[in-house]
């Protein structure tokens, strides 16, 4: 925890992804990439939304 709290900023934040369910650990990821780049033809719809019970920022989400 102390290395995530000393370490993460806004400028390079940490990711935390509980990965106990592999799947939905997946498909976090895979939204929270799409959600973050910026192309032609995003649809926010068929994204979907982060489940912010598995993926979250810095040493917070741990606690």
């Amino acid at each position: 925890d102390q290395m995530l709290e000393r370490t993460h900023s806004k400028l390079a934040p940490w990711t935390v992804v509980l990965a106990n369910d592999k799947r939905r650990a997946h498909l976090n990821v895979i939204r929270h990439i799409l959600g973050s780049l910026d192309y032609e033809g995003k649809d926010r719809d068929a994204i979907g939304e982060i489940d912010d019970k598995i993926l979250g920022f810095g040493s917070k989400f741990l606690k």
